[in-house]
């Protein structure tokens, strides 16, 4: 029973791929352009745009001066015998069935494929602050709950994988150098009570 859904789910997507004249593949947020060819004899007649399957479909745009609406234009080169629709700020609910037409010639079915736009990366900013040697440990478990009191700081801006900061390299070291000595003093206190 699987396999007979399987071929069935199949052969529909092959039919369907079939009855599509043209496959047009955007990006959402760009432009995309369709071109729609016409037989000779048509260079004067109104152009037309239509979303849907064709006998259910909706006229868009027609060349009667209703050359644009929206995000969808129109512009028709009689020379090569073919219209450009071109469609700005591509959506993802913009994908699916299209149709064009030349007057009363052939009906054109067109397949709009939207791709999704990559995510772009932003910018992380970090923030950190200078240590000074003779600062104590209660300063520093301060500079832990405030960072407003601290006498000079510098910025690290990581962006696509690389670090760019003037002094951030030595506040880095220096941070880690600070808490790994702590670390070891907690650790001789704890041991030093336990024995006694």
């Amino acid at each position: 029973m699987k396999f007979l859904l399987t071929v069935c789910v199949f052969l529909l997507t092959v039919i369907s791929s079939l009855s599509v004249d043209i496959t047009v593949r955007g990006m959402e947020g760009e432009p995309v352009i369709i071109k729609c060819p016409y037989a000779k004899g048509y260079e004067d007649s109104y152009k037309y745009f239509y979303k849907g399957v064709h006998r259910e479909s909706v006229m868009i745009l027609q060349s009667d001066g209703g050359k644009s609406k929206d995000r969808f234009s129109l512009q028709d080169d009689r020379q090569t015998r073919s219209f450009t629709v071109t469609i700005s700020d591509l959506k993802m609910e913009d994908a699916g069935i299209y149709g064009c037409r030349a007057g009363w010639g052939e009906y054109k079915e067109i397949q709009l494929i939207v791709n999704r736009a990559p995510e772009r990366s932003t910018p992380v900013q970090i923030s950190t602050s200078t240590f000074y040697p003779d600062q104590t440990i209660s300063s520093f478990s301060n500079y832990l709950r405030t960072s407003d009191t601290i006498p000079q700081s510098s910025s690290i801006t990581i962006t696509d994988h690389q670090i760019s900061s003037s002094t951030g390299s030595v506040v880095i070291i220096v941070t880690t150098v600070v808490l790994v000595l702590l670390l070891i003093a907690v650790s001789l206190i704890i041991v030093a009570v336990q024995r006694k």
